[in-house]
């Protein structure tokens, strides 16, 4: 667990780690884990992946990752119990604001994806009535 711990901060096996589904066995492990000591591991791996990489893509894919594989949640549950490792703390709220600025630059792409999609809809569906409009007259 120690080894996976150092992993991102080489970014060649950073980049790679959300490859090869660390992330959500990682997020698995992190879910079923009652060991303060495997939580503390997990969530400095995850808060590594996020600070660590060199492109900000890299990063962004990781945050996606975690979401995808319900890490919110266990941040969730694991804010309602008394932590008493700082560490533990700070890496939650860590990963949890920058997890939720993730899901939020998701919603505001989608949203646009969403907009532009009905808008070309409703341009086509106007350049319809054009042209049938300008065959009947």
């Amino acid at each position: 667990m120690f080894c996976l711990r150092l992993l991102p901060f080489n970014p060649k096996f950073a980049q790679k780690m959300n490859k090869l589904g660390v992330i959500p066995i990682l997020a698995d492990i992190l879910s079923d884990s009652v060991r303060e000591e495997v939580t503390r591991i997990i969530l400095a791996v995850f808060r590594n992946l996020i600070e660590k990489p060199e492109e900000p893509n890299i990063a962004k894919e990781h945050c996606i990752a975690m979401v995808q594989s319900k890490v919110l949640k266990q941040l969730s549950i694991l804010e309602q119990h008394k932590l008493d490792d700082e560490d533990i703390v700070e890496d939650v709220q860590f990963l949890n604001e920058k997890l939720q600025a993730s899901v939020q630059d998701l919603r505001e792409y989608l949203g646009r994806q969403l907009e532009k999609e009905q808008g070309s809809t409703t341009t086509t569906a106007k350049s319809a009535a054009g042209v049938l409009a300008g065959k009947i007259s």
